[in-house]
This record gives structure tokens, sequence and C-alpha cells, in this order.
């Protein structure tokens, strides 16, 4: 997608929907940030969704300031945060929190 198209696109969303840039953005990586804060490694991530390794690792780097997962978890670390807590201060503790902040501001678009 080129920028021009990309600027057509997130002035489109904001002028019918409402939906600022920024919010756009983080819901086009919605997909990537949910399967890294699963477990997923980055590798895996990219052949799930069909999409270059460079762009996964952007995305998580980005979004996350973390490079994101070397081999597949053996645990979401998303779940666990959810059931059993994760430790404050651990790496899984950071995604994840950042993931639900994201993820509450981004939702009310989705219904």
């Amino acid at each position: 997608m080129t920028k021009s198209t990309w600027k057509t696109l997130s002035k489109l969303y904001k002028q019918e929907f409402g939906v600022p840039e920024t919010v756009l953005s983080v819901m086009c990586t919605r997909a990537v940030l949910t399967l890294c804060v699963s477990g997923m490694s980055n590798k895996s991530i990219a052949e799930f969704l069909e999409v270059d390794r460079k762009i996964v690792d952007e995305y998580i780097s980005i979004v996350f300031g973390f490079s994101g997962w070397e081999k597949d978890l053996d645990y979401s670390p998303l779940y666990r945060y959810k059931t059993t807590g994760i430790y404050e201060g651990t790496i899984d503790y950071d995604l994840c929190k950042k993931y639900i902040e994201i993820y509450s501001k981004i939702e009310p678009y989705y219904k």
C-alpha cells in the first residue's frame, strides 16, 4: 500500500467512522500483537499471517519495544496474565499490560 493510499484510507475511516489514524494503524496490526502476547514467535506469526517477517519484527518492536519471541513459547503469556497472574516487572507482564491498554482503546471500534 502506498503512502497516498494509506492517507486516503485513514481520512475515510476518520470522516466516516470517527476512527483516529493512530487507532487505525493499531487495528491493522492487532493480529500480530495478539499472536505475540499469546506466545507465538515472530517467524510463526509471519508464516501464519502470510506476511514478511520484517513487517512482524517492525510492528512488535515499535508497539512493544521488544524484539519478539525467537521460539514459540510453551505457554500463553496473555492467558497466564488473565488467569493466574504474572509477576510485575517481567517481560510477559509488561507486554500483556501494554497489549490490554492498546486493546481497550481500539475495542470500541470493533462493536
